[in-house]
């Protein structure tokens, strides 16, 4: 029994057409642009520190968003979150597989933000605010003892 060529081309074809129309049904249900549809490695280059977003896409679930391979650095995540990129950030998540090492890197990031809104002299924008504070321990709900001994009838 001899194997077409033309035969395994088309089925070849057909999985990456339903592979496209996937992913395009995914980037919209995700809000991310078809332009972004780019077929890079997973795996990072040697050395290379990768960060991964945590984002909640509401309806579509929470998800961790994809990104280029040569801009998964700390400075993209930064640049995207303040350019609104990501919906509800949760977390942010570093890896380095070739000094195999992994953490939650979400404190580190929500400082850089509000760093560089300091610097900038603005506010941080109003859909990054809920991770800063979650993340950099501000703004916790205290509740403060009330000097009951100083007050008179």
């Amino acid at each position: 029994m001899e194997h077409d060529p033309d035969e395994t081309r088309d089925g070849e074809q057909r999985f990456q057409r339903r592979n496209d129309l996937e992913r395009r049904r995914l980037n919209s249900l995700l809000g991310v642009s078809n332009a972004k549809l780019t077929d890079t490695p997973i795996v990072p280059n040697r050395g290379q520190t990768v960060y991964l977003v945590a984002d909640d896409m509401g309806e579509a679930g929470k998800v961790w968003r994809q990104s280029e391979c040569e801009h998964s650095d700390q400075e993209a995540v930064v640049q995207d979150m303040l350019a609104g990129e990501y919906r509800s950030p949760i977390h942010v998540v570093a890896f380095n597989i070739t000094e195999r090492w992994s953490g939650d890197v979400s404190a580190e990031v929500a400082h850089e933000l509000r760093l560089r809104c300091d610097l900038q002299l603005r506010d941080i924008p109003f859909f990054l605010q809920e991770f800063c504070d979650r993340h950099e321990g501000r703004y916790r709900d205290i509740q403060l003892p009330l000097p009951m001994g100083l007050i008179q009838s």
